[in-house]
């Protein structure tokens, strides 16, 4: 699969999210991850789900051999668990076709790569 190839799956990924759970999104536009949390909630209503990746995060997957990209996640403006945001991003990249590396763990970033053949 070619990086262009890989890009439209998370660009595919991020679409699902908000088409199915009204999620807002940032993606690579962002310098870092405090900013894109600032920006997402001003973006959104409390208890909205938002997932995102920054530029930071861009530059990695730029070098990356894998073309492993590293996305945030969670509520805006809400104390509601992170885990719940987490599963739905990670259904979302498998159903697209990504593979997904994640822990479970709400503080965790999950990282959608190429899925092994």
């Amino acid at each position: 699969m070619s990086d262009n190839e890989h890009r439209e799956l998370v660009g595919e990924m991020f679409e699902l999210l908000r088409k199915r759970h009204e999620f807002k999104t940032i993606e690579g536009t962002i310098c870092c991850g405090s900013c894109a949390v600032a920006k997402l909630n001003s973006m959104g209503v409390s208890g909205q789900p938002c997932a995102y990746y920054h530029e930071q995060d861009a530059e990695i997957y730029e070098t990356d051999k894998d073309l492993r990209l590293y996305i945030g996640y969670g509520w805006i403006e809400s104390d509601r668990p992170s885990e719940e945001v987490g599963y739905m991003v990670a259904a979302a990249a498998v159903e697209v076709g990504l593979k997904v590396d994640w822990n479970g763990e709400g503080t965790s970033k999950i990282i959608v790569g190429l899925r092994e053949e």
